[in-house]
């Protein structure tokens, strides 16, 4: 942890092995600040990314960094009653039989060990056999 009181406010500075990250501490109003990894970030591809609620659908999800496919990564899938998780395979790609049982947001988070976490979500909307 970096200390000093003489400079004040936020800083967002980048460095040769990470993101450097400091802030104000209220409490102390001391100046602190950390050093985060640098990972290469998963990128998520969701097909669809819209489904209907009391409906199953199929859904392919994609893993990739820069372009390439990217195998063995894990991908959580939780919200709308759905609470699923799996592989890709060597194409980066898993496909998930998902049944949400009420509408809104569905998070879906990528993760392997050597990347940053993938984020991204799915809407859960009212079937047109609902309206």
């Amino acid at each position: 942890m970096i200390q000093s009181k003489y400079i004040i406010g936020i800083l967002l500075v980048t460095v040769a092995l990470g993101i450097a990250y400091f802030y104000l501490s209220p409490e102390s109003n001391i100046f602190t600040g950390s050093i985060l990894d640098n990972k290469p970030k998963l990128n998520i591809t969701i097909s669809p990314s819209i489904i209907p609620n009391d409906e199953t659908s199929s859904v392919l999800f994609i893993v990739s960094n820069n372009g390439l496919p990217i195998s063995g990564a894990t991908i959580n899938v939780d919200g709308a009653g759905i609470d699923l998780n799996g592989k890709t395979n060597i194409a980066g790609q898993l496909k998930l039989q998902l049944t949400p049982t009420s509408v809104g947001k569905i998070s879906v988070v990528a993760s392997k060990s050597e990347f940053s976490n993938g984020i991204s979500t799915i809407l859960s909307k009212l079937s047109s056999g609902n309206i």
